[in-house]
């Protein structure tokens, strides 16, 4: 299966929704391999999320309707309907009217006097069903209709970008950003902590009903944990339900002009998906020579000749330098081997 990386997984790809994760209009050149790798990994990544999710919504309806039920009981506590002789005075004099439950718990106050409802426990609990409601609409329709998106792109300024970016007629269905040529590592880092933080919103809800649904929930214990509650508290399980934010860009963004904002999100610790597309040229500018290409290669600016044989420096290379950062997972991968690819 996709989840283990076992098996035939270029075969996802015959899922109707996860082969729309990357759709027509843009301007790639015929056969491009960039667009083929991209098309690769963002339907991995939607024939990842699109089960969690799924799961996940079928959970909140299960949390809808139990917390529904748990206010109606509690309220029903309130209702003293263990004396049965206060009962029986109750109906005979409701004998010749309508009976509904208003009426009933009025007259059993008036038998039995009136037991307080917890205004506050009320008021937090109907709020609990109310923003679980909405999180689920989010989930499954939201302002596009479509719910949620699985994935967020910052894309450097390139190839990538000039052909994928012509909107509308844009092959990206989801959040999808460019700005400078070499910033997408930096942008992807804010729109990260943005975007874990409205996560947090949706997961504390989750939390606080389980509590309560178990009667578990302490206002001195827990307000001030859910108030502070952010991305490093989530369990597996919520990190698996997070949209990851992917920065995307080429050989100039990552292992050149941006390297240093490349650096700096690797080092950060933030589980941010970084995507190099290493075509050894600068392809978006008409593949000129750059630090990602080999000795004695060939290209634009580093002709073979006289006076120089090709590309006279040593290659540089990104995968050894992502993981002397130490704390980053580095995969390196070609559509020569999808199953590789898509496993990584």
């Amino acid at each position: 299966s996709l989840e283990e990386g076992i098996g035939s997984l270029e075969t996802i790809l015959l899922d109707k929704g996860v082969s729309h994760a990357v759709v027509s209009g843009d301007g790639a050149c015929l056969g491009c391999t960039e667009k083929t790798v991209v098309r690769l990994f963002v339907g991995t990544v939607e024939a990842l999320m699109q089960p969690r999710v799924a799961k996940h919504v079928q959970y909140l309806d299960e949390l809808i309707a139990k917390l529904e039920q748990h206010i109606k009981m509690k309220l029903a506590d309130n209702v003293h309907l263990d004396d049965t002789g206060a009962l029986d005075r109750v109906m005979n004099r409701l004998q010749d009217k309508d009976l509904t439950l208003a009426s009933l718990s009025s007259e059993m106050e008036r038998e039995e006097g009136v037991t307080p409802i917890d205004d506050k426990w009320l008021r937090r609990n109907s709020q609990l069903v109310n923003g679980l409601k909405s999180l689920r609409w989010k989930y499954t329709q939201g302002v596009t209709g479509k719910g949620r998106a699985n994935m967020g792109m910052t894309n450097s300024t390139g190839c990538t970008s000039v052909w994928g970016s012509t909107y509308p007629f844009n092959p990206y269905p989801f959040p999808w950003t460019n700005h400078l040529f070499q910033d997408s590592p930096s942008l992807a880092m804010g729109i990260f902590e943005g975007h874990m933080a409205h996560m947090a919103e949706g997961f504390k809800l989750v939390r606080q009903a389980e509590l309560e649904l178990k009667n578990q929930y302490n206002e001195q214990e827990h307000a001030g944990f859910f108030q502070y509650f952010n991305w490093h508290q989530f369990t597996d399980e919520e990190f698996a339900l997070c949209p990851p934010v992917v920065a995307l860009g080429g050989d100039g963004a990552m292992y050149d002009i941006g390297f240093q904002n490349l650096s700096r999100a690797l080092i950060s610790g933030k589980p941010i998906k970084v995507v190099v597309m290493d075509t050894q040229v600068y392809s978006n500018t008409g593949g000129q020579a750059c630090t990602s290409g080999f000795t004695g290669q060939v290209s634009d600016m580093a002709q073979y000749g006289k006076a120089i044989k090709g590309k006279e420096e040593i290659r540089k290379e990104i995968g050894l330098i992502g993981m002397a950062h130490r704390n980053t997972y580095v995969m390196q991968g070609a559509i020569s081997n999808i199953s590789h690819l898509i496993e990584g």
